[in-house]
Protein backbone atom coordinates (compact mmCIF):
# COMPACT_ATOMS: atom_id res chain seq x y z
CA UNK A 1 0.00 0.00 0.00
CA UNK A 2 1.66 3.50 -1.35
CA UNK A 3 -0.03 6.70 0.43
CA UNK A 4 0.27 9.48 -2.34
CA UNK A 5 -0.07 13.25 -1.27
CA UNK A 6 -1.94 14.92 -4.35
CA UNK A 7 -2.86 18.67 -5.47
CA UNK A 8 -6.34 17.48 -7.12
CA UNK A 9 -8.68 14.85 -7.99
CA UNK A 10 -8.07 15.50 -11.60
CA UNK A 11 -4.70 15.34 -11.31
CA UNK A 12 -4.25 11.82 -9.50
CA UNK A 13 -6.62 10.09 -11.60
CA UNK A 14 -4.21 11.49 -14.79
CA UNK A 15 -1.37 10.06 -12.70
CA UNK A 16 -2.90 6.91 -11.17
CA UNK A 17 -3.95 5.62 -14.99
CA UNK A 18 -0.39 5.18 -15.68
CA UNK A 19 -0.05 2.08 -14.00
CA UNK A 20 -3.51 0.59 -15.23
CA UNK A 21 -4.49 -2.77 -13.38
CA UNK A 22 -1.80 -2.63 -11.16
CA UNK A 23 -3.89 0.14 -8.95
CA UNK A 24 -6.25 0.22 -7.02
CA UNK A 25 -7.78 3.35 -5.40
CA UNK A 26 -8.63 3.19 -1.80
CA UNK A 27 -9.25 6.73 -1.15
CA UNK A 28 -10.58 9.36 -0.64
CA UNK A 29 -14.24 8.33 -2.04
CA UNK A 30 -14.12 11.36 -4.83
CA UNK A 31 -10.81 9.84 -6.28
CA UNK A 32 -12.78 6.54 -6.35
CA UNK A 33 -15.29 7.34 -7.64
CA UNK A 34 -13.12 9.31 -10.67
CA UNK A 35 -11.29 6.53 -11.38
CA UNK A 36 -14.38 4.17 -11.42
CA UNK A 37 -15.96 6.91 -13.85
CA UNK A 38 -13.21 6.79 -16.26
CA UNK A 39 -12.39 3.09 -16.46
CA UNK A 40 -16.38 2.85 -17.18
CA UNK A 41 -16.23 5.06 -19.92
CA UNK A 42 -13.08 2.99 -21.28
CA UNK A 43 -15.41 -0.02 -21.02
CA UNK A 44 -17.66 1.69 -23.24
CA UNK A 45 -14.93 2.23 -25.91
CA UNK A 46 -13.20 -0.87 -25.86
CA UNK A 47 -15.31 -3.07 -24.31
CA UNK A 48 -17.59 -6.32 -25.93
CA UNK A 49 -15.26 -6.82 -28.91
CA UNK A 50 -16.91 -3.59 -30.38
CA UNK A 51 -14.99 -2.65 -33.51
CA UNK A 52 -15.70 0.59 -35.32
Amino acid sequence: MVTLPVASVRWAAHELLRFGAEAEVLGPPDLRARMADIVASLGDVYGSGSRN
